[in-house]
């Protein structure tokens, strides 16, 4: 019996021995299964890493063995994830859009097979990146769009759900719905910024500085722009820092800043093209053409738009929308060859491919538009002419009408913020002041009190003339900011004028050369011959001079980048090329001595465009310690300075130069041109 009983005991120890080794082993396959998961996690975001990194064929290679552990693991999101992010990368390219397509087809039969909704709403998101991008797919593609957010709502996941504010705002930025789309961005950011999506967050911030640029807040889009690229620096994502020095390069060459946005170009060629050649470098080969047409240098200009147009054909051929900064670049540079009939082909083709998507583009519109109503009036066809002129207004007015709420919200913002801060600070003088009288008041009463007291009424007397100083110093300067936006509204004001004016004057020297000139006698020949020199001078010099009176930028950057801003038009416009050279670093001066001596280069410049016939510009800034001097010399036919200096406002020049304590005189080449010299001295200043 007690050999019995000690048998029981010692098979109930071992089996209990046993049970404890049984349970380790299981909790063991399952910890070994979680960090096989976890390496093919790891494993994807590396290749992430690699990717943004420029090394693209080890981030296949790595995706590749994610996908193969995912299946031999039945981790379904770990397959999906892996082929979200080769498809990512096949967007980049776009010349293997059928092998994305195909990740895409086996994510949606995961998501079926697993039932995970989410797989199908990432697999959604990727297939409408593809699809918008061609005409015949866009409507399609944007209810996928919104369909694969519908999901991630269900779902409650943030990160997706952020990116697809993200993705839209985008779109609807391309569409020029740019408070829409600001709207989403900023939705998309507030998320990112919560739960702290950091690799999400570069795009949204690139996407937020693009809408900033296209309602010309440079400045605003540059501060954008450089936040980007110095969280791309900390990401060690070289594929966005490339993008965004290509929108640093697109927002100084609209500030004029040419060289800037040339080093811009450059810097992110020099880093994409070791990493492959990708949509992206098509851009900036193109938007560094751009830049070089700006500075009349069109050998630089023709050499990388003709690589974009290379590249860009390999990848995704000619009919889609991101071709159409190549296509505008290849009308102006003929337009400025005297290529009329080529320019005229070429703005036709692209608004043709344009009219067939359902994205407006109205900054491209605008500018084919543009193209062809110059090419149409130097080619002499004066009704083509004005019908695509009234177009590139109609264009013109829809981006104004998009902007405008944009605009005004944000002026009035920041007005009431400056306002609200100058009215508070002139607040606290006034109680300061008050209290500073009532000082010296008692102190007067007891003045008889003693020596001391009367010196610490003096004291007080000096501080009250330094607050009284600085009382009127404020209201001066909140008289000049309302003097500011006053010129500003009413500067705005007569652009609007003298637009309807020079459409009114187009439509009438339209109608005027519908005239039979053979129909007339000589009285009415003569009648019709003075009809059209009047309404052509009207409606294109003195409208464009009329507009570049008083430019903002001349407020923003300068002297130097306000006639940069005006040659840029004419070029484009009349057949005569502008060369400037700064020798010196110009600076800033007092604000009216800039609008002075802008006045006289303004009408310097008119008077070359009008009366000189001139081919080429050159024109020289330099200053010599406390003395600024212009130089601007043509190769026109030149012109006797002796006789008719009223009409040419010569006189006007001369006065205005002398009572800024310089001199104007201009350099008799006749008949080998004519050099206009400025001198006058300077008072620098600092603009904050």
């Amino acid at each position: 019996m007690r050999f019995i009983i000690i048998y029981i005991i010692l098979s109930f120890i071992a089996c209990h021995i046993h049970g404890q080794a049984v349970i380790p082993k299981i909790s063991l396959e399952k910890r070994k299964g979680q960090t096989q998961i976890n390496l093919v996690d790891e494993m994807i975001e590396q290749a992430r890493l690699d990717w943004l990194s420029g090394m693209d064929s080890l981030a296949y290679a790595k995706l590749e063995k994610a996908i193969i552990d995912s299946k031999k693991l039945n981790y379904a999101m770990g397959e999906a994830n892996a082929r979200s992010q080769w498809v990512r990368i096949e967007m980049d390219y776009q010349d293997q859009e059928p092998l994305a397509q195909r990740h895409l087809d086996t994510m949606f039969q995961l998501a079926k097979k697993a039932k995970m909704p989410l797989i199908e709403g990432i697999a959604l998101f990727r297939r409408a990146q593809i699809d918008y991008d061609f005409p015949e797919r866009y409507e399609n593609a944007m209810k996928m769009l919104h369909h694969s957010n519908e999901i991630f709502k269900s779902e409650g996941n943030k990160q997706w759900e952020a990116l697809y504010y993200s993705e839209y705002g985008s779109v609807l930025t391309y569409k020029g719905q740019y408070y829409e789309a600001l709207d989403l961005l900023l939705k998309a950011k507030k998320i990112q910024d919560k739960y702290q999506l950091v690799s999400n967050l570069k795009s949204t911030i690139s996407s937020i500085a693009n809408i900033y640029l296209m309602i010309k807040k440079y400045d605003l889009a540059l501060k954008f722009s450089n936040e980007g690229e110095h969280l791309a620096d900390s990401l060690n994502d070289l594929n966005t820092k490339v993008f965004y020095k290509n929108q640093k390069g697109v927002i100084l060459n609209k500030q004029f800043k040419f060289k800037a946005a040339i080093t811009q170009f450059k810097g992110g060629i020099s880093i994409q093209e070791p990493m492959g050649k990708n949509q992206r470098l098509v851009s900036m080969y193109a938007n560094l053409a751009d830049a070089y047409i700006k500075t009349n240098d069109l050998d630089s200009s023709q050499k990388y738009n003709d690589l974009a147009k290379t590249l860009h054909k390999k990848l995704t051929g000619e009919q889609s929308w991101g071709f159409h900064t190549v296509f505008i670049n290849d009308a102006k540079i003929a337009l400025l060859k005297g290529k009329l009939s080529e320019a005229i082909e070429i703005a036709n083709f692209g608004l043709t491919i344009l009219e067939k998507s359902d994205i407006t583009f109205p900054s491209e519109k605008k500018e084919y538009y543009e193209i062809l109503s110059n090419a149409y009036e130097r080619n002499g066809e004066s009704r083509k002419a004005f019908e695509n002129y009234k177009n590139y207004q109609r264009w013109s007015d829809t981006i104004y009408n998009q902007d405008i709420n944009t605009q005004l919200l944000e002026k009035a913002y920041n007005y009431e913020i400056s306002k609200n801060e100058q009215i508070s600070k002139l607040n606290l003088e006034k109680v300061k002041h008050q209290k500073l009288i009532t000082t010296r008041n008692l102190l007067i009463i007891i003045s008889i009190i003693g020596f001391f007291s009367t010196l610490y009424i003096l004291r007080t007397n000096k501080k009250l003339k330094e607050i009284n100083f600085a009382l009127k110093t404020k209201n001066l300067e909140i008289e000049n900011a309302l003097y500011q936006g006053q010129n500003i509204e009413r500067r705005r004001l007569a652009d609007i004028d003298q637009e309807d004016q020079n459409a009114q004057l187009t439509t009438l020297r339209s109608l005027i050369k519908a005239i039979d000139p053979d129909q007339l006698d000589d009285h009415n020949s003569v009648i019709y011959k003075k009809l059209i020199d009047i309404t052509t001078g009207a409606t294109n010099v003195d409208g464009l001079i009329f507009h570049n009176t008083l430019p903002g930028v001349l407020e923003q950057d300068g002297i130097v980048a306000a006639t940069h801003a005006l040659v840029s038009k004419l070029t484009v416009q009349y057949n005569t090329l502008f060369n400037i050279k700064e020798e010196d670093h110009i600076g800033r001066f007092q604000i009216e001595m800039e609008h002075q001596l802008y006045q006289i280069i303004l009408e310097s410049i008119n008077n070359i465009v009008k009366h000189a016939d001139a081919s080429f510009v050159n024109i020289n800034f330099k200053k010599v310690d406390s003395l600024f001097i212009a130089t601007l010399e043509d190769d026109g036919r030149g012109m006797d300075v002796n006789r008719n200096n009223e009409g040419k406002g010569i006189s006007k020049m001369i006065s205005l130069a002398n009572k800024m304590g310089g001199e104007y005189k201009i350099e008799n080449l006749l008949p080998n041109g004519t050099k206009i010299w400025v001198k006058v001295p300077i008072e620098e200043h600092s603009k904050n």
